[in-house]
């Protein structure tokens, strides 16, 4: 059972986070079922890596840490390859309790910017809190302005793959063609 101080934030970001756990779990490649809304109400470890590395938890805990954690949610769900909104909830209220732990213990994180990003301090309530404030989700944010910054940003590192990967895609030319890499 949660902490009321933690239940409390969790209630006040239920909206915004249920709308980018829908926004990443629509992506998801696991068929639970025949049921097409099964899979908007589920995330598998890979979209779950894919959050956590947009919302910049990477900096925080090593995506490792991050995927163990999943996986040991994801044993207590029906498939034991997903997690639901709940444990999505649960994942996040884990992740900024080792968050805290791993920057207490390092000293010389915290002194760095990490501390001027992350308030380490408190308990409970306020540590997820923390957490979801680094990641930038605001209490006011709507489904729209949420899905639109994820789109936004999508779109953004699709055209700089798409950069990356266009020398490799023109036949005859190579990734250290001078008019093709920028170099003269």
């Amino acid at each position: 059972m949660k902490r009321p101080d933690v239940a409390n934030v969790m209630t006040a970001y239920k909206k915004q986070l249920g709308y980018i756990f829908k926004y990443f779990a629509r992506m998801s490649t696991i068929k639970i079922a025949d049921n097409s809304d099964s899979q908007i109400s589920s995330m598998d470890i890979s979209k779950f890596a894919k959050f956590c590395s947009y919302f910049r938890l990477t900096r925080l805990l090593p995506l490792e840490e991050s995927l163990v954690l999943f996986k040991q949610l994801a044993k207590h769900s029906k498939d034991s390859q997903t997690i639901d909104y709940v444990t999505f909830e649960e994942a996040l209220i884990r992740a900024a309790l080792l968050v805290k732990e791993r920057l207490r213990s390092n000293g010389e994180i915290v002194k760095g910017q990490l501390n001027k990003e992350y308030d380490v301090e408190g308990e409970g309530g306020r540590v997820v809190e923390n957490l979801l404030g680094y990641m930038d989700v605001r209490k006011e944010d709507s489904r729209k302005a949420i899905e639109k910054k994820l789109d936004d940003d999508r779109v953004e590192a699709a055209k700089i793959v798409s950069k990356k990967t266009l020398p490799n895609s023109i036949k005859g030319t190579t990734t250290n063609s001078p008019r093709i890499s920028g170099n003269k």
